[in-house]
């Protein structure tokens, strides 16, 4: 069974098993399994990239991926760690963060930048101005503890 799963940080442009004139933007997952084995998958693709079996002999329990997403970290129970760094022609051709947002844009809409995500009940009231005004305009103290204060004392609107 599988223990651990991380994304790569990064899309990429790969060519299609059928014909490889075509391309399409592809995610990246490395799997860690009980079976003491790495795999790493792109989306579409019916063979992992990488099927790594005699780097550990114990369980594989943490995966993560350096931010230029070309070298995966793994970490066993056994105390061992194994980096494995790819090539570029290995994975794919990775996407701008230009080329990312278009296709973020155009598959969710712009105005998901602007949504804030309340990450607990306490910031929740915070936000909904618990003391009853509904504005975050009436404690500066609780407009600079979310962030959204000038500093001047007053708080901005969201």
């Amino acid at each position: 069974p599988v223990v651990t799963a991380r994304f790569n940080p990064r899309l990429f442009r790969v060519a299609s098993d059928d014909d490889p004139t075509q391309k399409y933007v592809a995610s990246c997952v490395a799997l860690g399994a009980q079976d003491n084995k790495v795999t790493v998958w792109l989306s579409r693709k019916a063979r992992p990239v990488l099927v790594a079996k005699t780097f550990f002999q114990q369980s594989v329990v943490d995966l993560t991926w350096s931010p230029d997403g070309l070298t995966l970290f793994a970490a066993s129970i056994d105390g061992s760690v194994a980096i494995f760094a790819f090539d570029e022609k290995e994975l794919g051709e990775r996407l701008s963060a230009k080329e990312v947002q278009g296709i973020m844009d155009n598959s969710y809409g712009t105005a998901r930048a602007h949504t804030g995500i309340a990450e607990d009940p306490a910031l929740m009231q915070l936000l909904s101005g618990e003391d009853g005004s509904g504005s975050l305009a009436a404690s500066p103290a609780k407009a600079a503890m979310v962030g959204r204060s000038n500093g001047s004392g007053k708080a901005l609107a969201p």
